[in-house]
């Protein structure tokens, strides 16, 4: 296929890739799955094909950083803020700097943590269900897919609960930059909410020096892995890494799995009957919709991906979207299958950056698709929700629906 017919057809700015996503992805697959993308001034590639997506993320030829690969990326003095802060986050680091990150958060983000926050959480969608119940409709996005997450990562931080709405949208602030297309395209106000959330993690982590409790930010304070421990800016932005990341993509596992689950009656029915299939229908939302559709990486010594030569210096996007619907890993890949098994996606990513927090993720959504469950029968959509312009996170922007009667 022609880079310029390539080019029509994955238009970032185009309705079609914004509302149906998964169409483009398949067309890419198969008529352009190494993709040349035009318009960065050096070569960028972006790979569509599952086999390809999964060998990039464990290969180490292909880094994080583009300084690793020889490359320095031009940075507008206005996002410096963002920027500064990113360069904390152990998810855009290389070893050995993300493997003294990893073993240090590791240490307080362990399993135990995760899974005492299971009564929290299962109260929490429980009283968030309970107070729409009178209502003959609202939004599910807005009343339980957002405020969840958000409870749960201010509880986990030890941050007060009032400030959630704060968190939700200077969380939202950076997901829009992360997902941002070009710099044309961020928000003018992401730096300012990135700059205002460093102000606030500051002060409550000072809040923890003084006064330590038993919360996360505390533990990533006390946290110590062969004498090193984190410096006090980057436990603000491991704290700004779990709010956004992790925040941003639960709210969209929840929201794009009820969508999906409304869309699908018969699936919805099949986990009534079979609840125990539950852990496997999670997955199966994390595949079919994945809340992260893209990743980047940078090629640090000449490689070969999908038949193709990579130089050094090449960028490299990873369309995790469309690796989760190829059909060559997945049969059936547009089905909607709770029970499906083996289910290899790469929703969490792959390879030494595996996403820190899936456990996490997983408890909320499995309680939340159970809480969600015996309502989902008398539950109607009253219109088909619209996304989120983000290249980088399928994000529903509402997800109207009613009561039936």
């Amino acid at each position: 296929m022609a880079m310029a017919d390539a080019a029509v057809l994955f238009d970032p700015n185009s309705e079609a890739l914004l509302q149906e996503r998964y169409s483009v992805y398949r067309l890419m697959r198969e008529r352009a799955p190494v993709y040349e993308v035009p318009g960065f001034g050096f070569p960028v590639r972006m790979l569509f094909r599952y086999d390809d997506v999964g060998a990039v993320l464990k290969s180490p030829a292909f880094v994080r950083q583009a300084r690793n690969a020889g490359r320095e990326l031009p940075v507008r003095e206005e996002m410096l803020p963002i920027q500064q802060i990113f360069a904390t986050w152990m998810l855009l680091r290389d070893p050995p700097d993300h493997t003294r990150l990893r073993a240090l958060v590791s240490k307080a983000f362990t399993p135990r943590t995760v899974q005492e926050m299971a009564g929290f959480i299962q109260k929490t969608a429980e009283a968030l269900l309970d107070r729409v119940a009178g209502q003959s409709t609202f939004d599910l996005l807005r009343d339980f897919a957002s405020p969840l997450p958000v409870m749960v990562i201010a509880r986990l931080l030890g941050a007060p609960d009032e400030d959630r709405e704060l968190f939700r949208g200077w969380a939202q602030l950076i997901a829009a930059f992360l997902g941002a297309w070009s710099i044309d395209d961020v928000p003018p106000e992401s730096p300012r909410a990135a700059l205002e959330m460093a102000g606030y993690m500051r002060r409550l982590l000072d809040e923890r020096r003084r006064s330590p409790r038993e919360d996360l930010l505390s533990a990533l304070l006390a946290a110590e892995e062969d004498g090193n421990r984190l410096t006090h800016d980057e436990v603000i932005g491991t704290a700004i890494m779990l709010l956004t990341a992790g925040h941003e993509t639960t709210v969209n596992l929840i929201a794009n799995g009820t969508y999906a689950l409304l869309k699908n009656p018969d699936q919805v029915e099949r986990l009534r009957r079979s609840p125990e299939l539950l852990p496997l229908a999670v997955e199966e939302l994390l595949r079919y919709d994945s809340p992260v559709q893209m990743t980047a990486r940078h090629c640090a010594r000449p490689a070969e991906v999908g038949g193709v030569p990579f130089e050094r210096g090449t960028g490299v996007f990873l369309v995790l979207g469309s690796a989760n619907r190829d059909p060559g890993s997945f049969p059936d890949p547009d089905q909607l299958d709770v029970g499906r098994t083996p289910n290899n996606h790469l929703a969490f990513g792959h390879g030494i950056h595996y996403c820190v927090g899936a456990g996490l993720a997983r408890l909320e959504a499995e309680i939340a698709f159970a809480s969600l469950l015996p309502r989902l029968p008398v539950l109607a959509l009253r219109e088909e929700p619209r996304y989120v312009a983000n290249m980088a996170f399928r994000a529903l922007e509402a997800l109207p629906v009613a009561w039936r009667a």
